[in-house]
């Protein structure tokens, strides 16, 4: 039986988003997050595995940890530099960036995932800005959502889609090494 959605698990699970100074941007991502949920086949949010190909992670867990390598780089570029950073656009698409994650992926039956019929028919990403639209969210923090992975040929165009990219791909890459698996960060050196 599902469970019901939980805003105070989404809360503690990425605690990020609390740092998100609007208020009404924080409703939406929690929103997305929602919509994602309910339009899944998992029954428990906290048990969602993040790939297919690593049992480790939860998507929650990378989730956290994306976002939080996201806010270390923009912090440190802040300090450094004095870029124009929005942090809450950054938080709203690192913590967003995988939802679609939710409809990609089914369960294995052994309590992992593997990729399901809409993970074969859509790009990754695709559900994930889908669901930062339906939820009322700018066009560029679903530009920054779509452009997070190398499986879209469309790049990122702020600043903040840049570390959420680069935040993903660290995070990402080191489960790939964990698990000898080949390094996204692989394709750049080409």
């Amino acid at each position: 039986m599902k469970k019901p959605f939980s805003r105070d698990l989404i809360l503690r699970e990425i605690p990020q988003l609390n740092l998100i100074s609007q208020e009404d941007m924080r409703e939406k991502a929690i929103k997305a997050w929602e919509l994602a949920y309910t339009d899944s086949d998992y029954e428990d949010l906290e048990t969602v595995n993040f790939s297919p190909y690593y049992p480790k992670p939860t998507l929650l867990g990378h989730t956290r940890s994306v976002t939080e390598a996201s806010l270390l780089l923009a912090k440190n570029l802040l300090k450094e530099y004095d870029y124009p950073i929005d942090l809450d656009d950054l938080i709203v698409m690192a913590a967003l960036h995988d939802i679609s994650k939710l409809r990609e992926n089914i369960s294995d039956g052994n309590g992992g995932v593997k990729k399901g019929p809409v993970g074969a028919a859509f790009q990754h990403a695709f559900f994930s800005a889908h669901y930062a639209i339906e939820a009322g969210l700018s066009d560029k923090v679903v530009a920054g959502i779509f452009a997070h992975t190398g499986n879209t040929k469309q790049l990122p165009t702020s600043l903040e889609a840049i570390l959420v990219t680069y935040g993903d791909m660290a995070d990402a890459d080191a489960h790939r090494f964990s698990y000898d698996r080949p390094l996204q960060v692989a394709k750049l050196h080409k």
